[in-house]
């Protein structure tokens, strides 16, 4: 073969993989509108047993449960308790499967040759499923409750409770330590966002008395009911999140606090960055196997 047949040969070979590897515009498209649409009848499918339980509540408070619980679905995302939702669910995430085996190899494929441009795309992914299920790619699914270990993106720390075991105990920013149950936590559903429960206790991230104070420590403490103090929402980007209160609005942030003569790393409350979020307040969350 010729030196010149030999390098058309290998430009044949390599047009044929980026096409593998890359979704024309036109398929990703119509990915997203035929995920779009499938979420929409699978949403419609739920709705029809909601307003049909309305429809059959016995009694005012039973009427008033149903109403909040399509209120929490329309805001939130959030699975009602009073319907079955277990054909809702597979049906969703059966759609956010699809969706992913178009748009993720699409955005490898573009992200060593336009990061900016894969960024765009990630982001354009992201929000397709965050409009389904209330949250994109940077939290995991609160109704499994996943275990997950929380890193601070400045320094590379995770979040770590003193004692889980204990009411109070403070948070701390740490080394990470494969394994340390007290760097492991539990996602779920709070009240307008998600809970952070310790997995080696039963102790919940909490603003503790209610504080509005920028600085103020964060602590564990038992959560008999979902309210605000105890709850978090998401302020994605891409597959980072800074996590805000949903009581007063200050973002989770490490901070460094000399403390009898002692420094020590704690995780605080304060005000977000007005612009950009510093590394401080940067976290990714990380899904345990």
């Amino acid at each position: 073969m010729t030196p010149h047949r030999h390098l058309i040969g290998q430009l044949v070979v390599l047009m044929a993989a980026s096409a593998l590897t890359a979704a024309p515009p036109d398929d990703l498209k119509r990915a997203g509108e035929g995920f779009e649409k499938a979420v929409t009848d699978a949403e419609g499918k739920l709705r029809a047993s909601l307003t049909a339980a309305g429809e059959k509540a016995k009694d005012k408070a039973a009427k008033v449960k149903v109403a909040y619980q399509v209120e929490q679905f329309d805001k939130f995302r959030e699975l009602p308790t009073c319907v079955p939702t277990k054909e809702y669910t597979r049906a969703r995430d059966a759609a956010i499967k699809e969706l992913a085996s178009r748009y993720e190899p699409a955005v490898k494929s573009l992200r060593a040759k336009d990061p900016d441009g894969a960024d765009e795309l990630e982001g354009e992914y992201a929000a397709l499923v965050k409009k389904a299920r209330g949250f994109g790619l940077a939290v995991p699914d609160p109704s499994t409750n996943p275990v997950v270990v929380i890193r601070c993106k400045a320094g590379d720390g995770v979040l770590e409770a003193v004692d889980p075991k204990a009411a109070g105990s403070k948070v701390v920013v740490s080394k990470f330590a494969r394994g340390r149950a007290s760097q492991l936590w539990r996602v779920e559903r709070g009240d307008g966002g998600f809970a952070l429960r310790s997995a080696a206790g039963s102790g919940y991230l909490h603003v503790p008395a209610g504080s509005q104070t920028e600085g103020e420590r964060l602590v564990l403490w038992d959560m008999e009911t979902a309210n605000a103090n105890f709850s978090w929402k998401a302020e994605e980007r891409l597959r980072e999140v800074v996590l805000v209160s949903c009581f007063n609005e200050l973002a989770l942030t490490k901070k460094e606090i000399t403390e009898k003569g002692q420094v020590g790393t704690y995780l605080v409350q304060d005000k977000k960055g007005k612009k950009k979020a510093p590394p401080e307040q940067v976290w990714t969350i990380e899904v345990q196997k």
